[in-house]
């Protein structure tokens, strides 16, 4: 009885512990800006329509009339240089 009380915990704190990785990201700083790669930006910040969180990003504008979102991943941050996002900008723009 011992013995599956302690597979029962040890399940639980296992799927809690695996729940609550997935469910909150690492955040890191953001160190560079589109302006290093020669690109004139704005900050942009908003709340997202379903749960209220905080969205921040830069908006680079451009002559062109179309959009074009540029999103990093999970556990990411929109400048990682081995991401490329910044590099990505710099080619659609």
């Amino acid at each position: 009885m011992a013995a599956l009380a302690i597979l029962a915990l040890a399940y639980l704190g296992l799927g809690w512990y695996i729940a609550d990785r997935f469910s909150r990201p690492e955040r890191w700083p953001v160190t560079l800006s589109p302006a290093a790669y020669g690109l004139s930006y704005e900050d942009v910040e908003f709340p997202s329509a379903v749960d209220g969180i905080r969205l921040k990003g830069w908006l680079i504008d451009s002559p062109g009339t179309k959009t074009i979102v540029v999103m990093h991943g999970r556990n990411s941050v929109r400048d990682e240089p081995n991401v490329g996002i910044l590099e990505l900008a710099q080619a659609l723009y």
